[in-house]
């Protein structure tokens, strides 16, 4: 077990709905022009007279927006509130509502240490998601943790753990690396069955499963100043 000088968070928090999947979405421009014949070959070989400017050819224009939506967690302010004390509880190398050490940020890209204590009754494994608490970028979605380890070092997850995607379509850590001071929520969700999902699930999807099959959870937020 690692040593932390930092806060230790015993107020766990509760999810009151789950994190919204977002629906994909397309969209299509599409700009055409009617063709006018310009005109035809008399067969007595002369050549055709140039077309005239009104006499242009069909355009058909598709422009399709990439979809970004899926990258996003919803994270909102009022959806977390207090649940009974059940001790519950989760330890970080920063305080709630401090600064997050820069080697966990994208200045070192390494995944926060964390560990845990007094899991709630039924919970079968542990899943944790990171976001950018403004905007709903994933940094890190990471489920079957096994409970009886305690803690987990530095990103060295246990055999079983899997890693989805984040908010890059990659399925590993990305640190916290925001153009202006940004806050950050680490939530780390006891679950009450096996969630099976994989490294390419997107990170909204495998968010709403957690919180879905979620029996408890606990938030730290932290801060990165730029």
């Amino acid at each position: 077990m690692v040593a932390y000088d930092e806060c230790l968070v015993t107020h766990p928090r509760r999810l009151r709905r789950p994190l919204p999947s977002h629906r994909r979405t397309n969209r299509f421009i599409v700009a055409s022009a009617l063709a006018i014949a310009a005109a035809c070959d008399t067969g007595d070989g002369r050549a055709l007279a140039p077309a005239r400017p009104d006499q242009t050819a069909s355009v058909l224009t598709t422009t399709t927006s990439p979809d970004t939506t899926a990258a996003l967690i919803e994270v909102e302010p009022d959806a977390i509130e207090a649940a009974p004390a059940d001790g519950f509880s989760l330890r970080l190398p920063w305080g709630d509502d401090a600064e997050i050490p820069a080697e966990n940020t994208c200045d070192g890209n390494v995944p926060p240490t964390f560990s845990w204590d007094n899991l709630p009754a039924g919970t079968l494994e542990l899943a944790v998601v990171m976001t950018d608490a403004s905007t709903g970028f994933a940094n890190w979605v990471v489920s079957g943790i096994t409970p009886p380890i305690g803690e987990v070092v530095n990103g060295n997850l246990p055999p079983g753990a899997v890693v989805s995607q984040n908010g890059t379509a990659a399925a590993v850590y990305s640190g916290p690396c925001p153009a202006v001071t940004s806050s950050y929520l680490f939530q780390l969700f006891a679950v009450g069955q096996q969630l099976e999902l994989s490294d390419a699930t997107l990170p909204n999807e495998a968010a709403a499963a957690i919180e879905a099959a979620a029996v408890g959870v606990v938030a730290v937020s932290g801060v990165v100043t730029r």
